[in-house]
């Protein structure tokens, strides 16, 4: 992802002169401090199995994603959440971007809310784009006005996710890859205002058309100020009805949560452009699922400037143009970490639980390894005692093994004490050799029955 964004950074300057190059040149090194500032965080979800799924409905596990939303309503900075198919492998990924600032708080929430989650530090950035091959990008906004909500989570049957891990899982493992990026910050006071403002004129019984005539709060796309022809005629026919009760629930239901302003994109490469374009509506077409005749939709743009967008993307870059308002229910409804329900072959989960390291760990010895419990590491020896009692390293070839044995030899080696290895090989004697220091030479025996 680096090098794609950095030419189309260097593209975009190199059309531009005078004033505008200048001040493109300053947004475009904002654009990737603020990306080097950004920790990315891969996060997995321990499966339950059997008898342990803790729920008997998928919605009591959605909500705990939109807790997790909720909790990060103070943050003055966006913040990303992406579900990505890399351009190689075939997995799910589940990512959360931050600013450094921000990193231990969000660690600290995911632990709180999903007690047994691997939240583990991306150090380079994953890469979705086949390097020979074509990219196709889209973004979303709201069909209606921003003050009314979707449909969410608690008015769907199954699992809003579902629909779009389909379109994921259908990527081939090699020369595919595409991801749906959700980037988030708080909404202004004043857009909740605004609301309570329609809300007291709907009470009055004005028309939900008229009442919504008033600007948009800056900032926001007010995609239908008089909202759509359909809707406009059957609003006149409630002209004469009095207060529009339907109303007034749809616009408490969407300022009794935390509101933000939302980019939602959708990214995908393929080594050609028909099949990267197939990627995409295999995407953007679950989109459909959030839209009911008495709420909001959500309606699928794909730009002509591709590059632009693909560069927002890279950078994850916030943009005031494709602002949509959205409480923290409707969020969790397009955006969640996997539940107990998920049935998606191709999900990245967390294979194995980590657990906390005993009470009291030996401090010397030959060190071993490193127990990783929520992202402190902690090193692990074995003293000599219990060496003495035998030591069995079991494992598949290639998990380290030979490894862990020649670091054990190396170790006694320069602390002086003795060791005896029978190798049937050879290749395990001659790498101990190798690391004999010089006043020790004197004290080995090499026994080879072979060489008579």
């Amino acid at each position: 992802m680096g090098s794609l964004a950095t030419f189309l950074v260097l593209v975009v300057v190199a059309l531009l002169g005078g004033g505008t190059y200048m001040f493109a040149r300053y947004l475009a090194r904002r654009a990737l401090l603020e990306s080097i500032e950004t920790k990315l965080f891969l996060v997995r979800i321990p499966k339950p199995k059997g008898d342990n799924q803790p729920n008997t409905d998928y919605k009591n596990e959605v909500n705990i994603f939109e807790q997790f939303i909720s909790r990060l309503s103070s943050f003055r900075r966006p913040f990303t959440c992406e579900a990505a198919v890399h351009h190689i492998g075939e997995e799910i990924h589940f990512y959360i971007a931050v600013h450094r600032g921000y990193a231990d708080h969000v660690i600290k929430t995911i632990h709180g809310l999903w007690n047994n989650a691997s939240i583990s530090e991306v150090s380079s950035d994953y890469n979705i784009f086949n390097p020979e091959g074509s990219a196709v990008a889209a973004w979303v906004q709201q069909a209606e006005h921003f003050a009314l909500p979707i449909r969410t989570y608690p008015n769907l049957e199954t699992d809003p996710l579902f629909p779009f891990l389909g379109g994921f899982a259908k990527i081939r493992e090699v020369g595919e890859g595409a991801a749906i990026q959700v980037i988030l910050r708080p909404a202004a006071s004043n857009v909740k205002a605004k609301i309570q403002h329609y809300l007291r004129a709907l009470r009055q019984g004005v028309p939900l058309p008229r009442a919504l005539r008033a600007t948009s709060p800056p900032g926001l796309r007010e995609v239908s100020v008089a909202l759509s022809p359909k809707r406009l005629q059957e609003e006149e026919e409630k002209k004469q009805q009095g207060v529009d009760e339907e109303a007034i629930k749809l616009l408490e239901e969407k300022i009794a949560k935390p509101l933000f302003e939302v980019n939602v994109r959708v990214v995908a490469s393929a080594p050609t452009a028909r099949e990267a374009q197939d990627i995409l509506e295999g995407l953007t077409g679950s989109f459909g699922q959030f839209a009911a005749p008495t709420r909001n939709g959500l309606k699928v743009v794909v730009p002509r400037n591709q590059s632009t967008l693909i560069n927002a993307f890279i950078f994850r870059k916030f943009s005031r143009r494709q602002t949509m308002l959205l409480n923290s229910e409707e969020i969790a409804s397009l955006y969640h970490f996997p539940t107990s329900f998920t049935e998606a072959p191709k999900v990245k989960w967390l294979k194995a639980k980590e657990a906390p390291p005993p009470p009291v760990l030996p401090t010397e010895g030959v060190l071993i390894g490193e127990n990783i419990f929520r992202g402190a590491a902690e090193p692990v020896y074995i003293t000599d005692k219990d060496r003495e009692r035998h030591v069995y390293i079991i494992g598949q070839t290639g998990t380290g093994k030979s490894t862990l044995m020649g670091n054990m030899i190396v170790d006694d080696i320069h602390r002086g004490k003795g060791v005896a290895i029978i190798d049937p090989h050879g290749e395990f004697c001659e790498y101990a050799l190798a690391h004999i220091p010089k006043e020790r030479i004197e004290d080995v025996i090499y026994f080879d029955p072979g060489d008579t």
